[in-house]
């Protein structure tokens, strides 16, 4: 294998591989703002309701960390990685927690 074949074949895997992690970014990056506006939606809405602050920051906090886990969960499928034993396994998590 020669210099130019060599470098024709790194060009073809990161062009390959490239794709996919761009693409993943991408997918980060909206989950990611999505929770920062449904974070502000929560609590725009929560404040005229005339909840307590403390209760109110906990339930945006916890609507961006869902949204940014969905995002991993949806980042790491783009990837090709399996999640359905990490699926099967947090709605494990969410059946215990609900029985707790």
């Amino acid at each position: 294998m020669n210099g130019n074949q060599l470098f024709a074949k790194i060009f073809d895997l990161t062009t390959q591989f490239g794709q996919k992690w761009i693409f993943a970014i991408i997918l980060l990056l909206i989950f990611w703002f999505g929770g920062i506006i449904l974070q502000t939606f929560v609590t725009k809405m929560a404040q005229r309701k005339n909840l307590n602050k403390d209760f109110l920051h906990l339930i945006a906090r916890v609507v961006k960390i869902v949204m940014v886990l969905l995002g991993s969960i949806t980042v790491l499928g783009a990837l090709g990685v399996d999640v359905s034993a990490l699926v099967a396994g947090l709605g494990l998590t969410g059946f215990a927690l609900g029985f707790a």
